[in-house]
């Protein structure tokens, strides 16, 4: 079955790479297109029970096949190694390029003629370079934004488009496609797509407990959202629009709410207290959700292992 699913996932490297040369890119990155995709959870080890459902499904024309599915898992696997490869070539370069930019300065200041000249073709080879590796890194956004796509059926899809529809026409918010958000090493699959409302992100709770494997429960009568992890409990009380950290209220700029009958929580507060980074893209305008503690960009204005619905507890629907 592995190897079947390595296969696939090649085959589908190729046609993507076919599709993806007869597409603009501007349209893959615009973040208020209403075309919309991301990643749905899918786990290696399948048991012959979900390997029978997964072969009615088919039969009956519901969704994606488990064999399909991983190979998904696989190509993005791939993609997310090789733009993190192009992503440490590109800063390294940046490090020469500071570096040059410092000798040329000096070089400048001595009015030495023939050091000036070679430093200044040396930064402009480097220059080519650097942008290669940008363009290169974009390609492979786009192709993980393709893969996330095709994991949607066609009436999730059309639904999809209803909810960015909706959103979008709604004064002071817009909704964000949902393959620009990425969960580093995680896969997730949006039924309501994250949005900006008064220059924050909001995501929907469901989206962000099952990618980082919390627990999240729902209290319908008071309204409130409980999500724990790591010994640490978030309340969200919708009612009153107050938030709570182990116990003690806390400072939030823009308060949990419910749209689309989902719970949508500010994604940068949830980040900081489940010890998430979140860094924004400015170039391919994506946002990318990683439990790795160093320091990245965190999102102001705009915007491991596999973790299997298993892995996260979700009490009543309405979450």
């Amino acid at each position: 079955m592995k190897k079947f699913n390595k296969v696939l996932a090649m085959l589908m490297i190729f046609v993507l790479t076919l599709g993806f040369s007869a597409v603009s890119y501007a349209e893959d990155t615009d973040l208020t297109s209403p075309d919309s995709e991301f990643e749905e959870e899918v786990t290696e080890d399948v048991d012959e029970d979900v390997d029978d459902e997964d072969e009615e499904d088919r039969s009956n024309g519901k969704g994606k096949s488990k064999e399909m599915k991983n190979a998904w898992k696989l190509e993005k696997q791939l993609l997310e190694q090789e733009k993190d490869q192009l992503e440490e070539l590109k800063d390294s370069l940046e490090d020469q390029l500071d570096d040059l930019e410092a000798q040329l300065e000096t070089a400048e200041e001595a009015g030495d003629t023939a050091l000036i000249e070679s430093l200044r073709a040396e930064l402009e080879a480097l220059k080519v370079e650097k942008d290669t590796y940008k363009m290169e890194m974009k390609n492979k956004l786009a192709l993980m934004k393709q893969i996330a796509r095709s994991k949607y059926t066609e009436e999730e899809l059309s639904q999809l488009q209803e909810v960015y529809k909706s959103f979008n026409n709604q004064k002071n918010m817009r909704s964000i496609p949902v393959e620009n958000v990425f969960f580093k090493n995680r896969d997730v699959k949006f039924d309501t797509p994250p949005v900006i409302k008064e220059g924050r992100t909001l995501i929907p709770v469901r989206a962000i407990t099952e990618a980082m494997g919390a627990t999240v429960t729902w209290n319908s009568e008071e309204k409130l959202v409980t999500i724990v992890k790591d010994g640490k409990t978030i309340v969200f009380d919708l009612l009153n629009n107050i938030t709570y950290v182990n116990d003690v209220e806390a400072t939030i700029d823009v308060p949990a709410g419910v749209m689309n009958n989902r719970t949508m929580v500010p994604l940068r507060f949830i980040a900081e207290n489940l010890g998430l980074t979140v860094a924004w893209d400015e170039d391919a305008q994506t946002i990318e959700v990683d439990e790795d503690n160093t320091e990245d960009e965190v999102i102001e204005d705009t915007t491991e292992e596999d973790t299997t619905e298993e892995d996260t507890e979700v009490v009543d629907s309405e979450i």
